[in-house]
């Protein structure tokens, strides 16, 4: 008993001191806001911790953000974006919706840190530090987490299916989607154990329930017998009646080595769980973590780090969001009125936010477009002028007064992994 106590306390210390061998990969840096936003990351998981205070299930929702948003075009905030009318964004997505929760744990933590440093972290980070947080409340799993991730400003529910791995994919699916990211088969699996707390929809493995045996993957009889209480045959996953299970039935709110023990004994929900000990390529992988507990948790927090710099935007890319759902563009313009050499005003500066939503104010308002079928798009941003120390321009312009800008423009996706373009 003394040896598991020990353990637990030391198991912290570990897995810090495991990452800390590597802490910079991608161009992002440990601490990187130490001098700009040094209270930033205590304000996530201050947002974070109350937030699962008040909800366990929302620390696997964080962790999971992460993933999916990092599988899709990179770490970049984009799975944070809302659709648009007509413009479906990857939060959209079956696969995200409704499923994926969250996004105001992310949002109350934004609004907090520009309040201290506006336009000075990202939202890709803060989603990194929050899925961090959530490891280390949920399972005591702490570790230094790289920053100086930029906001990218495309969001493409479509892509959510060309990227991330399927409930049913095989175990050579999913090495293979795996390594497109960069992450090896052993990293698939340990980051497979954030299966260990979090719920699934009955959609997304009742058909393992309902087909004739044999099952491959194979499932326990009794676990499947239990999962037909709770899951029966008509369950709907495009809207319709779709209840939830815990994914590890042995601790499912403690983001642990269980998982691994589940598989063992055939318990694993999902398809794309089960093929790991089914799998000669993944099968001792699954041994050895459900042995090693311990040891899984310092690989688990190396893994997250790994694959929180897959394809990240860092310098000049991207932007600094400062609403995490919408995409911001700083747009400045410096008006000159002279009349020959008899009269000249002072430059009169007009700084514009143009958004990908529809803008709206006292007098003026404009709809945005995001990325349209011939991939054209359009930010607005209502400006408002207040009048200047100059009693002819006043009356002239009739300020104070507002102004519609927008941004009309075909936007360029560039496949980070080639040089082809998806569109031009």
């Amino acid at each position: 008993m003394h040896v598991i106590m020990l353990s637990k306390k030391l198991l912290v210390l570990l897995v810090v001191l495991s990452v800390s061998s590597s802490l910079t990969s991608a161009s992002l840096t440990v601490g990187f806001y130490k001098r700009t936003c040094p209270h930033a990351e205590a304000i996530v998981r201050s947002a974070v911790n109350k937030a699962i205070s008040l909800n366990e299930g929302i620390a696997p929702a964080l962790i999971r953000m992460h993933f999916h948003d990092c599988f899709v075009r990179g770490c970049d905030g984009s799975v944070l974006l809302e659709s648009t009318p007509g413009n479906p964004a990857e939060r959209d997505h079956p696969a995200n919706n409704p499923s994926l929760r969250g996004f105001h744990v992310i949002e109350e933590a934004k609004a907090q840190i520009e309040s201290l440093c506006p336009e000075t972290v990202s939202c890709a980070d803060i989603l990194a530090f929050a899925a961090r947080d959530s490891a280390y409340k949920s399972g005591d799993i702490n570790y230094a987490v790289p920053a100086g991730r930029r906001d990218g400003r495309v969001s493409i529910s479509q892509e959510v299916t060309e990227n991330l791995p399927a409930p049913t994919f095989n175990a050579d699916q999913l090495i293979t989607n795996f390594a497109r990211k960069g992450l090896s088969a052993d990293e698939l699996v340990t980051l497979s154990g954030a299966h260990s707390i979090g719920v699934s929809h009955c959609s997304s493995f009742s058909n393992r329930l309902y087909t004739p045996l044999p099952q491959d993957p194979p499932m326990d009889s009794e676990f499947s017998s239990l999962l037909k209480t709770k899951c029966p045959s008509n369950v709907n996953g495009d809207g319709g009646f779709d209840p939830t299970v815990v994914i590890d039935a042995f601790t499912p709110k403690r983001l642990d080595n269980k998982y691994y023990k589940g598989l063992m004994k055939q318990r694993g929900l999902l398809s794309s769980d089960q093929a790991l000990l089914s799998s000669e390529s993944t099968s001792e992988m699954v041994v050895s973590n459900a042995k090693h507990g311990l040891h899984w948790s310092v690989k688990f927090a190396k893994a997250m780090v790994r694959m929180g710099s897959i394809d990240v935007l860092t310098g000049e890319q991207g932007e600094i969001r400062r609403h995490c759902s919408l995409v911001d563009f700083e747009f400045k313009a410096k008006f000159l009125f002279s009349v020959g050499s008899i009269y000249k005003t002072s430059p009169l500066m007009v700084m514009t936010s143009l958004r990908s939503e529809e803008s709206k104010d006292d007098m003026r308002s404009g709809r945005e477009k995001r990325l349209d079928e011939e991939e054209n798009c359009r930010l607005v941003g209502v400006a408002k002028i207040d009048s200047i120390d100059d009693f002819l321009m006043n009356s002239f312009l009739t300020l104070p007064i507002e102004c519609l800008a927008d941004l009309n423009f075909c936007l360029i996706l560039k496949k980070r992994s080639s040089s082809q373009f998806e569109h031009c």
